[in-house]
């Protein structure tokens, strides 16, 4: 009987064990589900330092090259089109640049990314100058001798007063001509880019055609845009895409990592909730005796619940108390991967704790309200 008794005892603590290393394994899964989520809808509101609303940007093909300027001023003429600007990338993702830059030749610092802009990029992205100016249209073999830089860049050298300094870059003696407000042009913490230095270059047309519309432009006036493109580029297919609606390269399936996150969310509450009901229909198994001798002897069937909560919500609060601190610390380590990133309040933590309770307590206390119910009678013939 004592052994049997000793065995009986070892199970149950193995299986609460379980239950509260399984409970702990989901509520970590839901919270690292919830922010990546989160994390995920926050890169496409963020502010970037830059207007990226409105903009489309067309990929520059065929005689776009060549036509730029007609197809820009035609575009200009457009009541709904309020700025062109040609780029050689989206402003949300900027990744190359490795070259010698600095006062002199030879100075080889730290890596700068290397934009290439005509002179409308600024008005057309709405991003501020902290000093001197930028490119100026019309002056295109002019504004090639000079570059300009952001205030990151100006940081990083540690200058006071930049503008007409001296710049060496690519072999070529420039000047810098402006500095201008830092935005964030890369969404991940990597460490060549962490000093997110940014020099803007001169080139009359490049890689992308930026055209900001007016808010709200209706699909027929993007149609009019289109028909300016296959008039100066013929057979070329006219593709757009609005910046605002940007997928980092990275993150190119973000939609279906999100679903799945959901998926596997629903799928640990899933494992949790079967976990509870196991362990709460074993344990109210085991007490059934108990539970008779309580009842003959006067005791009430919300004292006897009570009692069944207390026991479970114990395991309950014990598996919130180990994953919370542990999914934090993962978290935090996760979400330094990007440069900008949603908060780990405190919100999220308590919604998962309050849920996990509630999710507890409904599924205990359809057992315990079944066993308290019972005949004590047929209760104490158990086994």
């Amino acid at each position: 009987s004592g052994k049997r008794n000793f065995q009986g005892n070892v199970r149950s603590r193995s299986r609460k064990v379980l239950i509260v290393v399984q409970f702990s394994f989901s509520i970590i899964f839901i919270i690292a589900s919830i922010f990546l989520i989160r994390q995920y809808n926050h890169m496409d509101r963020v502010d970037l330092g830059f207007n990226r609303e409105d903009v489309i940007y067309i990929r520059t093909t065929g005689r776009v090259w060549k036509e730029y300027p007609q197809i820009r001023r035609d575009l200009e003429s457009f009541h709904f089109v309020e700025s062109v600007s040609t780029a050689s990338g989206i402003p949300v993702f900027l990744s190359h640049g490795e070259i010698e830059w600095g006062d002199k030749e030879g100075d080889r610092n730290k890596l700068a990314v290397i934009l290439e802009t005509d002179a409308n990029f600024l008005s057309t992205f709405q991003i501020g100058l902290e000093a001197g100016s930028y490119f100026k249209p019309g002056e295109d073999s002019l504004n090639r001798k000079r570059v300009v830089v952001n205030k990151a860049l100006v940081d990083l050298m540690g200058w006071e007063d930049p503008v007409g300094r001296p710049f060496y870059m690519w072999d070529q003696d420039l000047e810098i001509l402006g500095i201008t407000e830092n935005f964030q042009f890369f969404p991940f913490n990597m460490e060549i880019f962490e000093d997110r230095a940014l020099i803007y270059q001169f080139s009359p047309v490049t890689e992308y055609v930026f055209i900001r519309t007016v808010p709200g432009i209706a699909q027929a006036e993007i149609d009019e845009i289109g028909d300016i493109f296959r008039m100066y580029n013929p057979g070329y297919e006219f593709n757009y895409e609005f910046v605002s609606d940007y997928k980092y390269e990275t993150l190119q399936n973000a939609d279906g990592i999100k679903l799945l996150f959901m998926l596997f969310s629903g799928f640990a509450i899933l494992i949790a909730t079967m976990g509870l009901i196991g362990l709460s229909l074993f344990y109210s198994n085991r007490r059934v005796k108990e539970v008779g001798i309580r009842k003959a002897m006067g005791a009430h069937a919300e004292s006897i619940m009570r009692k069944f909560l207390y026991d479970f919500l114990k395991l309950v609060a014990l598996a919130n108390f180990i994953s919370i601190p542990v999914s934090y610390l993962i978290m935090r380590r996760m979400l330094q991967f990007f440069s900008y990133r949603v908060d780990l309040g405190a919100g999220v933590f308590l919604l998962v704790i309050l849920l996990s309770l509630i999710l507890s307590m409904i599924t205990i206390s359809f057992h315990a309200l079944r066993v308290s119910r019972s005949n004590p009678v047929d209760s104490l013939r158990y086994e």
